[in-house]
């Protein structure tokens, strides 16, 4: 298996680019609870290993701040270990069987009121490499206000489309979705930072 990073225009996708979505009221997503593996203690280790990479200068200049530009998950620490192997049986389970897995690569999510983004702005996919097929899955960590629309939303004609769905968030839980969907970050009501962690499995 072999890693391989985007480069942050690949990341955040814009030039009119539309992905084919079928329409619909909510996208085909899915929920997997993690929290009787991952701890309250590990997800507070995870927070500071992400604060530290931010604080070290780890993290792209030319995409909404910030985001780690490293595999987070190839971190040599028990947390991150369950944190990846959580997101790839999770996305086992999306698929109702086991994948042969051609690559997984993961970044972390340190945002706040602090640095905020124009919203128009932060609509992407991670569908980039068309010889592959791949799932995708956002862990939250930690959000100084767990409120439905501090989730994440999704754009299920495309953000040039009409229709929405914010899903709400779930803490130390995983929800995967099919890469191809276009989606971007819920609303931010704190200056307190907000983490997550993002992946995508290549299959």
């Amino acid at each position: 298996m072999t890693d391989r990073f985007p480069t942050a225009d690949e990341r955040w996708p814009r030039n009119g680019e539309v992905a084919d979505m079928k329409k619909s009221e909510k996208p085909d997503l899915k929920w997997y609870d993690w929290n009787q593996l991952i701890t309250a203690e590990d997800r507070e280790l995870v927070c500071k290993d992400v604060a530290q990479l931010i604080k070290d200068g780890k993290y792209f200049t030319n995409s909404p701040k910030y985001q780690t530009n490293i595999n987070v998950m190839g971190l040599q620490s028990s947390h991150w270990m369950k944190i990846k192997m959580s997101f790839v049986t999770s996305c086992f389970m999306y698929a109702e069987k086991e994948l042969k897995i051609k690559n997984v690569q993961s970044w972390s999510y340190q945002t706040s009121l602090k640095y905020e983004e124009p919203r128009e702005n932060l609509w992407h996919h991670h569908q980039h490499n068309k010889d592959v097929q791949s799932l995708s899955g956002v862990y939250y960590v930690h959000l100084p206000e767990v409120v439905d629309e501090c989730g994440t939303e999704f754009a299920m004609e495309g953000p040039e489309g009409k229709a929405r769905h914010m899903e709400p968030p779930r803490i130390g839980q995983w929800v995967i979705y099919p890469s191809h969907y276009w989606h971007r970050p819920g609303l931010l009501k704190s200056k307190e930072d907000r983490y997550i962690v993002a992946a995508d499995l290549w299959y």
